[in-house]
């Protein structure tokens, strides 16, 4: 099971955490189940949504550029869904992020340090198509309209498009320039 995280590209320093993740998963996930069958004390509820937000804000305020830029090619190839699909599988479910909530964050921080270049892409053109909507939407210079889809009813078209699951990549490029607009006019990320 680790053996497939090592064929994914993951950016720069990323493998070996994923692999090392990956593999405790495998070993710790069985032993949780046994324990909680012999009178171990109860499950403490977990707060997948915090958990989530804390990833978000990770990436838009602590994460090295470096590795924000790197993730947002990912995001644009259209590797990366097959990368966290793999991972999330490997793990047995429970991922904190969602790929829109990954890419979405990755796309508002390279834009919001003025790391917006084109990318060449042409294996994957939904998620190509979201990240050149975001660019052309962040930059845009207009008002969000009243009638504008909210950000949570965009996410999972931007989920489909990220995960090449959408065939139409003109609802990809009109979701991303959507995105694009709110981000620039402050809308915040929320996990969701």
């Amino acid at each position: 099971m680790v053996q497939q995280f090592r064929a994914l590209p993951y950016p720069r320093g990323l493998r070996r955490s994923v692999g090392m993740w990956a593999a405790a998963a495998t070993l710790l996930v069985p032993a949780v189940g046994q324990a909680q069958g012999r009178g171990a004390p109860p499950r403490v509820a977990y707060d997948e949504l915090a958990d989530r937000q804390k990833e978000i804000d990770e990436i838009l305020h602590r994460r090295p550029l470096a590795s924000v830029v790197s993730a947002r090619q990912l995001c644009a190839s259209g590797i990366s869904g097959e990368m966290i699909a793999a991972i999330d599988t490997a793990i047995g479910g429970g991922l904190p992020l969602r790929l829109a909530d990954l890419c979405l964050a990755n796309l508002t921080r390279s834009a919001r340090e003025g790391r917006l270049e084109p990318i060449e892409n042409h294996r994957a053109p939904a998620a190509l198509a979201i990240d050149a909507g975001f660019m052309a939407g962040f930059a845009a210079r207009e008002a969000v309209p009243a009638d504008l889809p909210s950000m949570a009813a965009l996410k999972p078209i931007a989920e489909r498009c990220l995960a090449q699951r959408e065939a139409n990549t003109g609802l990809c490029s009109a979701a991303g320039y959507a995105l694009g607009l709110r981000v620039r006019r402050g809308e915040a990320i929320r996990a969701g």
